[in-house]
């Protein structure tokens, strides 16, 4: 989860308290991020790339794709479906094969 406010608005109580709520939340994995320079309106695009940023910063492989043995490639995959609850098909099947 990707929580964001531009740092040129006053939060508001509710996103303070609502972060104080995601703290005390065992095992929840959450980003709560002030954006400099941003306000409500500019905030969004902004929250959103950042977002998806951090939501998918384990998808590409650990090191280069020359460096990875076929193992470690579809077992990195295997990961990330267990992780996002789907398949996610190797797209470098072929090559690994």
């Amino acid at each position: 989860m990707h929580i964001s406010s531009g740092a040129n608005e006053n939060p508001s109580q509710e996103i303070k308290t609502f972060v104080e709520l995601l703290n005390s939340i065992d095992n929840l994995t959450y980003m709560y991020v002030e954006n400099k320079g941003e306000n409500h309106q500019s905030n969004g695009l902004i929250s959103i790339i950042n977002g998806f940023r951090y939501i998918y910063s384990d998808w590409p492989l650990p090191k280069p794709l020359r460096d990875c043995t076929p193992t470690e490639i579809e077992d990195h995959f295997k990961n990330l479906s267990k992780k996002f609850g789907y398949e996610i098909p190797n797209p470098f099947q072929r090559i690994s094969q």
